[in-house]
């Protein structure tokens, strides 16, 4: 079971996200591929730069709008969209909307 105390807080510390709480919806088990999250990005935050690990990420939009680059795209996606693609294509996230975003 994850609670409360499994929320994770990116911020301006250097690090390559800006602005993003990380709730984990289920315990990552060390090897595992699989994870589930939800990702909480405020006005203005996301990734300072694009990111590759192995995997799949899929994504589906709850609230707010993101500035989406993955696969050599830019997308702009909002509440009602998904999204999948490799994991180990480079890939980044900007929050470019007026209200926090929240990804599932």
């Amino acid at each position: 079971m994850v609670g409360a105390e499994s929320a994770i807080e990116f911020g301006d510390d250097g690090e390559n996200s800006e602005g993003i709480r990380l709730e984990q919806m289920m315990p990552s088990c060390p090897g595992s591929l699989l994870q589930a999250n939800v990702q909480v990005v405020s006005h203005g935050g996301g990734n300072k730069e694009q990111v590759s690990h192995r995997g799949q990420e899929f994504g589906y939009v709850l609230k707010g709008s993101l500035q989406l680059i993955a696969c050599n795209e830019t997308n702009e996606i909002s509440a009602g969209d998904a999204f999948s693609f490799n994991s180990n294509l480079p890939h980044c996230y900007h929050n470019v909307g007026d209200i926090a975003a929240c990804i599932v």
